[in-house]
Parts: C-alpha cells; structure tokens; sequence
C-alpha cells in the first residue's frame, strides 16, 4: 500500500499554540509559491482557537502546517483534520487567505503554547515530488549512543556533529526505474551515451546497477531536460556528460538536479526528530521498512523475521516500490532500507560548520577502497536493521553499479529565515520573508 504525504509554504511564528501529519500533495508546476503577511491570533468568541491568516503568491499550492516545541530542533506536522478554510487543500493564489484550527485532545492550545508554527513547501517536477528541508542548525552522528554505528572496514566514527545547513529540496522517493528511463531515452539522445538500463523489476521500484558516475550524469542529463542548469562538471565549463571523473566539479548554486550531501541526507531522514536511532523513533519492525528482521538486535522488535514478508526471498528480489511504507515527519518515503543511496561525498571524517560537503579521506592506513569511495546511506533490503539506523555510515567505491544501490534527489533552495514573536504576543505578521520554490 502506497503512503503519500506532502508538504507547502508558508512561515515559522512563534504561537500561543502551534500544530502533527498531512497528506502530501504537490503541485504539478515548478513556479515559485510565496507566503508573506502571516498572522496568527485567538479566533473572536473562541478563546482556544486560532485564525490564521496570509497571503499566497504564485500559482495554486498544498498548503499544510507543522509545530515545534524546542525551537525548531524537532518538528510534528499537524493532523488535516485540526484545520478547515485554506491549509491542507490546494489554495489559489490572493490575498487574505484563511484558516482555522480547532485544538483536540491530541493537540490542546495550552500544550502547544509558545511553540513554532512551520510551514513546508513542496513542488513536483518530472523526477517526482520534492519537499523543503528546513535551514537551521542540525546534529548529525550517533545520537543514539550505539557502539557500533560504523561498518566493517569503515573506520570513521558517527561522532555528533553540529552542523548549518541551506534550507534545500529533497526528492519525497528514491529515483525509480520509470524516471530513470525517461531520463536515460532523452539523454541518449542528447549526449549522455553511457547511462546504463539500470536494474528493477517494477516501474515503481528504486532504480539499482548505476554507479556513482551513472547516478550523477543522470542528474545532469535530467536537469539539462527540464530546462534546468546543471550541477555537474568534468572540468571548469565542461558539463559532465560521460566518463569516470573522480574530481567531478560541483556549482552548489546551480537550480539543477544533483545528489544530497551526507549531511543533508541524514537531517532529512531524520525527518524533523532529535536523537533518534530511526526516521520515526529508537525501534524498528517490517511495518516500517523494508529490511531483514533479526533478533540480536534490540531494537529491531519486528514480530516477522529474515526478508519482508510481502517479498520474494531472495536477497536481491525483495525491493518494494517507492512509497510502501509511511513517511517520516518530512514526508519522506524510505530513508530506512529498501535500497542503498548515494551520496555526493567522499566517505572520510565528519566536519563541522556550514554545509558541510564531505572531507577525503588522506590516512594512508585505511583500505584504498574505503579510502577511494563515496558515502552510502539508508540500509537496504537484503540488509539488517543495523544499516537502516540514520547515523550508520557505510560507502563503496564510485565505480561500483550494485543492485542494492539507488539514489534520490536534491535541489537548491533560497536559505528561509525564521520570524518569532514575542512569547506573550498572542498574534503576530511577518512580512516579506517569503518561502520559493525553484
């Protein structure tokens, strides 16, 4: 069964009482949405109910709403049901936009007082839906307290480590074999003639056997279709279109299609929670992901072991297709198991600071091909729940096309900038601080 949830723009206000899971939807074309002129205040008449309202720019878009108690460290979204007028459906463009929410014994007033409301954009493109990561100051790293968060010949720690990150888009699903071969039949065409037929049983599954190098000429070749500048190049000038190019630049500024850095992978798998093992808490069953269950782990507390059960047996036969199993707090599909995905870096050492995009690794002691690869994130389905946790860090060399390696998407964002208001203020605006979408 596919779960969909999706997201759309809006503000981050500091609320008398703020707001926990949407459906997502996204709108079919990539025009800006903005958001200006927010307010927030007690609805006349009904002291514990908010009026909200905005002004929405650009076309018709999902407008949904999301809540944090700790600043912003860790979101919830807000169930469709809390709200009616204009969140949660698709809103047409104007001024003065409405709506209303109504607490329940889930969600009170008096236990939301003082928290964030957050509102997420999402938009679709040809590659899928992409959802809005948030900027702000993450934690990366085992959080989880778990002594064996590296793999077997992986010798750099998940140390926690602070990070800033650029508010960014992040695809809702891995790449699928349908995307991949749109993608592949136009750039064959086009001058990418080295993109392989990739690997899936199904349309809807993740598609596998593109290396690092496959997975980012795709990228190239899927942002020069859609009219978009590419991410990816050989050399200064030079779109990188073919060849094994270790040293493959990357123009971080570019509004084309590329592949997350680790750091952003794991704050969005994450999905707005702090400190936990998984996207949706500390354990993990197959009602959750698709990975194989084994009892000598504590955490994995699956009542079903070995492969999932609604897949064939065989390591490598078992793949779900996109979006069987719920998403997190983003609206993210599969950021446990399933497939592996690539990342941009090179696996080394964590480093601190802003955006963060991978250092290499120079210690001549650890195996060239640990020393030599890129990162890979996220377990598979073959894999025990010990891949799956978001910290795990695990990599192969780039050249490596494995049927248990995928990838998803990311794009660049306008960096968004949080307003709050005071904590006695019981309404508030922000102006002119808009959310875009690319």
């Amino acid at each position: 069964m596919n779960h969909s949830t999706a997201l759309f723009p809006l503000l981050i206000l500091t609320l008398p009482a703020a707001f926990a899971s949407a459906e997502p939807v996204a709108s079919p074309l990539p025009e800006p949405r903005r958001v200006e002129n927010v307010s927030v205040a007690l609805k006349p008449g009904e002291p514990k109910t908010l009026d909200i309202f905005y002004d929405l720019e650009g076309a018709d878009s999902k407008v949904v709403a999301a809540y944090s108690l700790d600043g912003g460290a860790s979101l919830r979204l807000f169930a469709p049901s809390a709200f009616s007028g204009d969140v949660g459906a698709v809103v047409k463009p104007g001024r003065r936009k409405h709506a209303i929410w109504r607490p329940s014994a889930e969600e009170p007033l008096a236990k939301l007082a003082g928290g964030k409301m957050v509102m997420l954009p999402m938009f679709r493109s040809s590659c899928g839906d992409f959802v809005l990561i948030p900027a702000g100051n993450y934690t990366i790293g085992d959080l989880a307290g778990d002594p064996d968060i590296v793999g077997h010949n992986h010798p750099h720690p998940a140390t926690p480590t602070p990070v800033q990150l650029t508010g960014y888009y992040i695809a809702t699903t891995e790449t699928t074999k349908q995307q991949w071969d749109a993608v592949r039949e136009w750039g064959t065409a086009h001058g990418y003639p080295e993109l392989p037929v990739g690997i899936a049983k199904g349309a809807d599954e993740p598609i596998r056997g593109a290396s690092w190098y496959h997975a980012v000429m795709w990228c190239n070749a899927a942002s020069e279709r859609d009219g978009l500048r590419p991410c990816y190049y050989a050399k200064e000038g030079e779109v990188y279109r073919a060849g094994n190019v270790d040293d493959v630049l990357c123009d971080w500024k570019a509004n084309g299609y590329r592949l997350p850095t680790e750091a952003e992978w794991e704050v969005a798998a994450r999905g707005g929670l702090s400190g936990k093992r998984f996207p949706w808490g500390d354990t993990i069953t197959h009602t959750a992901a698709n990975y194989n269950s084994l009892d000598k782990f504590a955490y994995d507390v699956s009542p079903t072991r070995g492969p999932h059960p609604s897949t064939a047996s065989k390591q490598w036969a078992g793949f779900s297709p996109v979006g069987s199993f719920p998403a997190n707090g983003y609206g993210l599909f599969d950021m446990a198991g399933n497939a592996f995905e690539w990342c941009w870096d090179w696996y080394g050492a964590y480093a601190p600071g802003q955006d963060p995009k991978g250092v290499y690794c120079t210690d001549t002691a650890v195996h060239w091909a640990v020393r030599f690869s890129r990162v890979l994130r996220g377990g598979d389905c073959g894999k025990e729940a010990t891949y799956a946790r978001n910290a795990y860090r695990h990599s192969s060399v780039p050249g490596r096309a494995s049927p248990n390696i995928g990838f998803r998407l990311v794009r660049v964002a306008a960096p968004s900038t949080p307003v709050a208001l005071p904590q006695t203020a019981l309404s508030g605006t922000q102006n002119r601080s808009p959310q875009t979408r690319p």
